[in-house]
């Protein structure tokens, strides 16, 4: 057996490589080396580039599925390179951009403002300005616009309320305006947004030589605007009484036919009289409890009460059933006037203050007022009128005036030139008291 008989030699039993393609065996598997125009593992592919079908210099270069694409040079384009580029002249004017077509052709994409197969031309209608609607080129500068349904005006902006429906009743006639609405010319004898309202005045008959015009008041009814010197619904009456405004105070006149002075005025506030000119006080003091007010002059009032209430303006009543006695007071109806009969230690009208008295003692006759304070006779002082006044005999001298002091003495307050002197007096048992008698300066001046 020869050395290298163990190896399998592909090559030998068959010819894996078709279209006349070299086979060379390797260790275990095989190289095929193809014909011009063939190519893959075993030659079974044709190879396209092979053939040169790049033209101008292109580059041919195979995909997937057989199939081949050429890279073309600067200048050249088409499936084989075979056409000059258009776009290389640069043939798009105005910033436009330059796209190629299948059949080696350009197109130009203008930019806004301009048209023509190099954009070359200014087109009126590039920047879109009719908004809602087509826009027609009318000239290089001039456009026009074509509106959809429901919009007008020059660049279709303003909505068409009209072209929906008419709201102007009566026949009215819809007219739409700039700001997306709309307004309605109404026919004779109608009035408002939407001409709905019939105008009376329209037929009216207010005489020229009485009336300036005339005031609508509703569907039916108007009313005559009358000149000076004339009223009613025609101004066929006579106002001539209200003419010079009689009514003071702010008072308001109305026409009265059935009265001498042919008006009456209607008083406003404290006011009252034929003219608005006299003051009530009545209409700002009102009685209470149901009484009557009655004006008096110089501009005051009285109250003329009911049965059970007294009282400038009827506010007391004279009645025991409200417990107006306190502190277990008992109340009694007498004169018509209600009284409070109280109870020890209390007193007031209302039996309100306490008598605090029975824990007071006054001597040498003097007595215990409400508050629990003793007031005493001329001749005593003290709290409990326990000591002689000792001004009683007017012991300062010369005018002057005395005043008592705690401890039974007392002070004099002398009068211009005199001044005090004071004295001490000693009672049996010990006990000493002061005082001033006032006395010439000059007797004890130096």
């Amino acid at each position: 057996m020869r050395p290298d008989c163990d190896k399998f030699d592909q090559c030998l039993i068959r010819s894996p490589c078709a279209h006349g393609g070299t086979c060379v065996s390797q260790a275990n598997n095989f190289t095929c080396y193809c014909t011009r125009g063939w190519r893959g593992k075993t030659c079974e592919d044709e190879d396209t580039c092979a053939h040169k079908v790049c033209l101008n210099n292109g580059t041919c270069k195979m995909t997937s599925h057989n199939e081949f694409k050429c890279k073309c040079p600067d200048g050249y384009v088409g499936e084989f390179c075979e056409f000059s580029n258009p776009c290389t002249s640069i043939p798009c004017q105005n910033g436009a951009a330059c796209r190629i077509r299948s059949n080696a052709t350009f197109q130009c994409d203008c930019s806004p403002g301009y048209s023509g197969e190099t954009c070359d031309s200014l087109d009126p209608c590039g920047l879109k300005p009719c908004k809602n609607g087509k826009c027609i080129a009318v000239t290089e500068k001039d456009f026009k616009c074509q509106c959809k349904s429901g919009y007008t005006g020059p660049l279709c902006d303003v909505f068409n309320f009209c072209s929906l429906y008419n709201p102007c009743h009566n026949n009215g006639i819809c007219i739409p305006t700039q700001k997306n609405s709309y307004k309605c010319k109404c026919p004779t004898k109608y009035k408002g947004d939407q001409c709905q309202l019939w105008d009376p005045c329209i037929s009216a008959t207010c005489p020229s030589n009485k009336s300036s015009g005339c005031v609508r008041l509703s569907d039916i009814a108007y009313r005559c605007k009358c000149k000076a010197g004339y009223t009613g619904d025609l101004c066929e009456l006579d106002a001539s009484g209200c003419q010079f405004s009689p009514c003071k105070n702010n008072g308001t006149c109305h026409l009265a036919f059935d009265t001498p002075a042919g008006y009456k005025c209607r008083c406003a506030g404290v006011y009252s009289g034929t003219h608005c000119d006299e003051w009530d006080p009545c209409t700002i003091n009102s009685c209470y409890n149901g009484g009557t007010c009655s004006k008096l002059s110089g501009g005051s009032y009285t109250c003329s009460c009911p049965k059970g209430y007294v009282g400038k303006m009827c506010e007391i009543e004279l009645a025991c059933h409200k417990d107006i006695c306190l502190n277990g007071g008992q109340c009694l109806v007498i004169y018509k006037q209600p009284v409070c009969v109280c109870l020890e230690n209390f007193t007031g009208l209302y039996c309100q203050e306490e008598i605090t008295c029975h824990n007071t003692t006054c001597y040498n006759g003097g007595f215990c007022k409400n508050n629990g304070v003793c007031q005493c006779l001329p001749d005593f002082t003290g709290e409990h009128c326990e000591t002689v006044n000792p001004c009683l005999s007017n012991p300062c001298l010369n005018g002057g005036t005395c005043r008592g002091t705690t401890d039974g003495g007392f002070n004099c307050t002398c009068m211009l030139s005199f001044e005090g002197k004071k004295f001490h007096l000693v009672f049996n048992g010990g006990k000493e008291i002061s005082f001033w008698k006032c006395l010439l300066r000059s007797i004890f001046s130096p």
